[in-house]
């Protein structure tokens, strides 16, 4: 089960809701991120469960008659993999301790847990 933290900027107030780093759920794992483009802290799936039928099953709930559907959503959720979840492009890097604001550079403080997911 992964976790998300509050994060927020001492200084320009920008906040993110993000794993803080590599974090897992039972069908994808995570990597917090900043990107490029978008200047946006973010989680960006690094990999999905081989159980390709679980995942589409659970997280869209499409029945298993629908293999069009499903091979469609693994598809997109395929080309999500290592992208900003925003702008869709292949443009981040990792975001690591001291945990820089993506606006004004300065240290981001974790203000502590706001949900679990799976």
């Amino acid at each position: 089960m992964g976790a998300h933290f509050l994060f927020q900027c001492k200084t320009c107030k920008y906040k993110a809701e993000v794993s803080g780093g590599v974090d897992f759920g039972s069908y994808v794992k995570v990597q917090t991120r900043v990107c490029s483009n978008c200047r946006k802290i973010v989680d960006v799936i690094t990999g999905i469960s081989t159980t390709k039928s679980i995942i589409v099953d659970v997280i869209t709930g499409i029945s298993k008659t629908k293999s069009i559907e499903k091979n469609s959503y693994l598809k997109e959720m395929e080309d999500l993999v290592n992208k900003c979840p925003y702008c869709k492009q292949d443009c981040t890097t990792p975001w690591i301790k001291p945990f820089p604001c993506p606006k004004c550079n300065s240290n981001m403080i974790n203000k502590g847990i706001t949900c679990k997911w799976d």
